[in-house]
């Protein structure tokens, strides 16, 4: 499997966790968009924090599925509820 493809399959993995959990557990769901403003900021630093092109000796999974996988989550989990704020403000200024 080549890098490109193995990128591809964990951003793909972490979209549909993100999914998953929304819909699983609708109770993590923030009420007001400065809370989810909150989150977002929260997602970007977790995206920090994931570790660049340094070797870590036989860490290379726990990098990956232990910082970047959950970090992954997180920002498409934030990304969902921020899609779904917007669409309830916006149906509601429609009437």
């Amino acid at each position: 499997m080549t890098t490109e493809l193995f990128v591809l399959a964990l951003v793909t993995g972490a979209a549909l966790l993100a999914l998953w959990l929304d819909q699983r557990l609708p109770v993590l769901a923030p009420a007001g968009l400065r809370t989810i403003l909150l989150h977002g900021a929260l997602a970007f630093v977790a995206l920090q924090l994931i570790p660049g092109g340094e070797n870590v000796p036989g860490g290379a999974y726990l990098v990956l599925f232990g910082i970047a996988l959950p970090a992954l989550v997180y920002v498409f989990l934030v990304g969902i509820w921020f899609i779904r704020h917007a669409q309830a403000a916006l149906s509601l200024g429609s009437r």
